[in-house]
């Protein structure tokens, strides 16, 4: 057993006592116990899903629906002088299968420059390019961005961090959630 499990485990033992030894009755203690097992529980699920679902990924909340800032993304995209490589969308996927799903798209680009001297420390790298943005809508009507910072992805490697690409895949992702206008 890991230490942490360990030390997670005899805290909520102590959290336990403590919420037994503060009633009187053994039926209010064994609720007592129950209520915060229950808690502490439930903080733990919700910590290990932030974990797995959020490993660095920053989604940005846009002020336009979902196809238009795609179609922003594109154009800046390549306005920047980056390759679109390809877009993936989804939910056009799911609708082919008679599938329901929201829209979601995927951007992928890179500049080849770029990702070769990443490549060139560590060639397993090319597993994490090229760059994505995955701009998708959520069940209440509103699109966002959310991508992965580079400097995540190096780390995640053992390879060199690179602060000035990094900087500006995430200008470029302010960019395109703030070029665009607001919904009226």
């Amino acid at each position: 057993m890991k230490l942490q499990n360990i030390v997670m485990i005899s805290s909520l033992s102590l959290l336990t006592l403590n919420a037994c030894n503060k009633t009187k009755s053994t039926k209010d203690k064994v609720k007592a116990a129950a209520e915060v097992v229950e808690q502490k529980a439930s903080e733990t699920v919700t910590e290990v899903k932030n974990a797995v679902a959020d490993p660095g990924l920053i989604t940005l909340d846009a002020t336009v629906p979902h196809n238009e800032l795609v179609a922003n993304a594109e154009g800046l995209i390549e306005a920047k002088g980056l390759t679109l490589f390809t877009k993936i969308e989804h939910h056009k996927g799911a609708e082919s299968i008679g599938e329901e799903l929201n829209p979601t798209t995927l951007l992928i680009f890179g500049n080849p420059k770029v990702g070769t001297s990443f490549m060139q420390e560590d060639q397993l790298f090319g597993y994490a390019l090229p760059m994505k943005y995955l701009i998708w809508e959520d069940d209440k009507g509103n699109a966002h961005l959310s991508y992965m910072p580079v400097n995540v992805m190096t780390k995640e490697y053992g390879i060199s961090a690179n602060d000035k690409v990094d900087g500006n895949i995430t200008k470029l992702a302010n960019e395109i959630i703030n070029s665009t206008p607001t919904k009226e």
